[in-house]
C-alpha cells in the first residue's frame, strides 16, 4: 500500500475500509431489528438502573446506525425507544413528561 510509505491518512483509511469491508459492518441492523428489539424489551420488566442502562445502550447502538444512514427518522427513533419500554415504566414516566 503506497499510503503507508508516503503518509496519506485519507488514502490509507479508504484502502483499509475497502479491504476490511467496512460497509458490511455499518449495515449490521435493519428497521425490522429495531421492531423486534422493542417487542422483546416491552415484554420484560426494567426494575433497576443496570437494566435501564442496558436497554438504553443496546437500543442506541442498534437504532443510531439506522438514524445515521437515514433509514429511520428522528421521530421513529424516539417512538421506538418509548415503545420498547415496559408499559409499567411508561406509566411512571408519562406524567413527568
Amino acid at each position: 500500500m503506497p499510503s503507508i510509505y508516503h503518509p496519506d491518512w485519507n488514502a490509507l483509511k479508504t484502502h483499509m475500509m475497502n479491504y476490511y469491508d467496512a460497509e458490511q459492518a455499518t449495515c449490521k441492523y435493519a428497521p425490522k431489528d429495531i421492531i423486534e428489539f422493542t417487542k422483546q424489551w416491552n415484554s420484560k420488566s426494567i426494575t433497576n438502573l443496570t437494566m435501564w442502562k442496558r436497554y438504553y445502550r443496546d437500543y442506541h447502538r442498534k437504532a443510531e446506525s439506522l438514524l445515521s444512514r437515514d433509514e429511520m427518522s428522528e421521530k421513529d427513533f424516539n417512538t421506538y425507544f418509548w415503545l420498547g419500554l415496559p408499559e409499567s415504566l411508561r406509566m411512571v414516566f408519562e406524567p413527568k413528561l
